[in-house]
């Protein structure tokens, strides 16, 4: 979890001079209460993230903010990942076929 922590602080996305994440692991430090939080949480999918990512993502367009809370969510809680990249497909995409399917998922 950690490595993948440091290689997403790392990250530039298109072509940036700096990461949307390059504070993450000094975050994760800082706030381990507020982190342990949201960790724990049963969706963090659909959590409000510690203040200072929340803001990084209320920044973007919406979309934006759904695929890089996939990025944490794919760092800290892989035992998520299909759950969040199916809440990415529904509302990116706009697609409610997904509904059955992410459902299934859940339950599995």
């Amino acid at each position: 979890m950690w490595s993948a922590c440091l290689v997403l602080s790392e990250h530039k996305f298109n072509g940036s001079a700096e990461s949307l994440f390059e504070n993450l692991p000094q975050s994760l430090i800082k706030n381990t209460g507020d982190w342990h939080k949201w960790y724990n949480e049963t969706e963090p999918e659909y959590c409000i993230l510690p203040e200072e990512f929340e803001n990084i993502l209320k920044e973007k367009d919406y979309r934006l903010s759904v695929f890089l809370k996939s990025l944490l969510i794919r760092s800290l809680r892989k035992d998520r990942l299909k759950i969040a990249c199916l809440k990415l497909i529904k509302e990116t995409l706009n697609i409610s076929c997904f509904e059955k399917e992410s459902n299934a998922m859940e339950n599995t």
